[in-house]
């Protein structure tokens, strides 16, 4: 907080990386651990997010009253419906997931590593079903560094969550004003309306149609201005 986060990042879980585990996310800190985070993060107006694979890892979270759960891997109904009541986030990274696979295909990561991809990428979509029956509010985030997945890299989980069932318009809004709200940043930004910050993207086609066009858009403006567009 000192050094200007605004928001502070928790690991209530072990994650994909960890090699050589029994059980790829268990519970590392403890409820007392992250209600002691979460207490000093909102006296000083932080949002607070929590890596959590298992369910175990979620439930603690949830207990120590995090504003989302990024993962979430192992959601069931119990736990969606706990966080649709708090309106605690979800943040589903599908495409980390496939990302770590797609380096293990090429031997980048160790095959532990790989194994418990697998273990994940078996589950994400089973999670963000059980987050949408219950109106879990979602955004998407990228887990940018990750081995293949480097920033500018948004654009896939849009795909992703697509992909796995999510709407079009659900899968936009996780990306912008749903991502902007979580981050106490909606006043001013995530929407295209009078007043607010004018950062959108230009692309051809209808996104309804073919999602995966947002990877390459042929202009990009910030704050009004266009810093990027094709000739």
């Amino acid at each position: 907080i000192k050094a200007g986060a605004r928001c502070i990042k928790l690991m209530a879980s072990g994650g994909a990386l960890d090699e050589d585990v029994d059980e790829v996310g268990a519970p590392q800190l403890t409820v007392a651990e992250m209600c002691a985070a979460v207490e000093e993060a909102n006296k000083a107006g932080r949002t607070v997010a929590a890596h959590a694979h298992s369910l175990t890892a979620i439930h603690n979270a949830l207990d120590s009253g995090v504003h989302s759960i990024e993962h979430g891997t192992f959601l069931d109904d119990t736990a969606a419906e706990r966080m649709s009541r708090t309106g605690t986030a979800l943040i589903p990274t599908l495409s980390t997931v496939a990302a770590v696979l797609a380096q293990a295909d090429s031997g980048g990561v160790p095959p532990s590593v790989r194994g418990n991809a697998e273990v994940l990428a078996a589950r994400g979509g089973a999670a963000l079903r059980h987050a949408r029956e219950h109106r879990v509010p979602l955004v998407a985030g990228s887990d940018s560094g990750v081995p293949g997945q480097p920033h500018s890299r948004l654009h896939a989980e849009v795909a992703a969550m697509v992909s796995a069932g999510a709407p079009v318009t659900d899968a936009l809004r996780a990306a912008t004003s749903n991502a902007a709200r979580l981050l106490g940043l909606g006043a001013d930004h995530g929407t295209l309306e009078t007043g607010k910050r004018a950062d959108f993207v230009v692309v051809r086609g209808d996104l309804a149609d073919d999602v995966t066009a947002l990877a390459q858009p042929d202009m990009v403006v910030l704050g009004g201005v266009v810093v990027d567009a094709k000739a």
